[in-house]
């Protein structure tokens, strides 16, 4: 066996989801397309106006909504993502009272895109209900990987619920950072977290046979 082949092999074991095959949409994908929809709406609802009340409340935090505002607006104000808001106290990027361009500290060329947004309304609040709305949208991709994936529709709209149910999701909502506005991070570690329970559950079922029936064979 050659080299190529061997390299082929082995990239086949570790392929352990193969490309599923495409699954017809039918009136029932529909319907739940349409409940996974009412899902993410209410979770929107419910996250806009909590952050819109917090923020109203003075109770948004300077760092990271505050450096991220003030980058945002300096763009559309002839500055590349300028700011001076940090904590001269903790904050290694203080490098001066007259501030730093957030580009030396962090490269996120996606708020470029959420600058236009501010060239129809400036604000923190702006940054909040844009926020909460990309992290809701990824609640599609999650119920239409698993629809691919267990070859089922209700199942996929849990799937889906349990993405925007995620309590670490839920908290990063609070404040804000550019990785928020890419759902397929908490897709992707959704994914790797159910990876891990399945390899865990199946050591332990295997631990749990031996133990009863002595017996390796089982």
């Amino acid at each position: 066996m050659t080299w190529r082949k061997r390299l082929v092999v082995l990239r086949n074991r570790l392929y352990l989801y193969p490309v599923p095959e495409p699954m017809p949409r039918t009136r029932f994908f529909w319907l739940t397309t349409g409940l996974v929809a009412l899902v993410a709406v209410t979770f929107s609802v419910y996250f806009i106006l909590l952050h819109l009340g917090r923020q109203d409340a003075y109770l948004t935090p300077a760092e990271d909504l505050g450096t991220m505002d003030q980058a945002v607006w300096s763009l559309t104000h002839g500055q590349l993502f300028h700011q001076t808001v940090c904590n001269i106290v903790s904050d290694t990027n203080c490098t001066g009272v007259n501030g730093v361009s957030r580009f030396a500290i962090h490269f996120e060329p996606i708020l470029f895109l959420v600058s236009l947004f501010y060239l129809i309304v400036s604000g923190r609040k702006t940054l909040l209900v844009l926020q909460t709305l990309v992290v809701a949208g990824g609640a599609f991709p999650a119920f239409w990987l698993a629809r691919l994936r267990l070859r089922n529709e209700l199942a996929a709209v849990g799937i889906a619920v349990l993405y925007l149910l995620y309590p670490a999701l839920q908290q990063a909502g609070v404040t804000l950072h550019p990785g928020l506005f890419r759902p397929a991070n908490f897709v992707t570690a959704a994914t790797d977290n159910l990876r891990t329970s399945l390899v865990i559950g199946a050591v332990l079922v295997i631990v749990v046979l031996f133990l009863f029936l002595f017996d390796l064979r089982t």
